[in-house]
């Protein structure tokens, strides 16, 4: 093995180790905090971080009410049930009541996400967002909702803390799978993207 060779094998290495470290902790952005018209969460892992998350920033008073955005059929128990009604129940049990809580029941994206909750807002005369979603979903996220609302409605993204390191993502199968979609589902969102303004 050439001196050249062994050269290049090494680079190449610390190139993949670079990106697979940089590849989880680029998917996370969170914006600076402040209050808004609305707290938005929106479904995707069918676990209660995200409520949990938009109820302590209800609690602290920085949006009066929150958009539970979620339409995917979800099993609970012996239930088949949009997730919204799943987000909807975590809600209720951590004390908010049916005042301060909106349903949006069909969408089945995260755009779509951001479409039918924008309705809904400009409905209620809506003009600013704190979009609560997962750490490795904040950044497409965002972009989505930023795209569909912008100009009329600001978003600001607050995913909840995350207790997993972001740069050891790649390295467990089931996180690696998860960063593997983001970066599929970003390559979508980008081709479409592309496609659209070439026409």
């Amino acid at each position: 093995m050439t001196i050249r060779y062994r050269f290049l094998l090494g680079l190449s290495i610390v190139v993949v180790l670079v990106s697979l470290v940089a590849s989880g902790p680029f998917l996370v952005v969170r914006d600076e905090l402040h209050t808004a018209d609305a707290i938005v969460v929106i479904g995707g892992d069918h676990k209660p971080e995200r409520i949990r998350q938009a109820v302590d920033l209800y609690r602290k008073g920085y949006a009066p009410l929150v958009i539970i955005s979620a339409g995917i059929i979800v099993v609970e128990g012996d239930e088949h049930i949009p997730e919204a009604q799943v987000m909807y129940r975590q809600a209720r049990e951590l004390g908010l009541t049916d005042g301060v809580l909106i349903l949006e029941q069909e969408s089945k994206s995260t755009y779509e996400n951001a479409v039918y909750t924008k309705a809904i807002c400009q409905a209620r005369m809506i003009h600013s967002i704190l979009l609560v979603t997962s750490a490795y979903h904040s950044r497409r996220a965002r972009r989505l909702f930023q795209s569909v609302y912008s100009p009329d409605i600001s978003v600001s993204v607050q995913p909840p803390p995350s207790s997993q390191c972001a740069i050891c993502w790649p390295f467990y199968a089931d996180q690696a799978r998860v960063v593997a979609y983001e970066y599929w589902n970003w390559m979508q969102y980008w081709l479409n993207h592309v496609t659209v303004q070439s026409r």
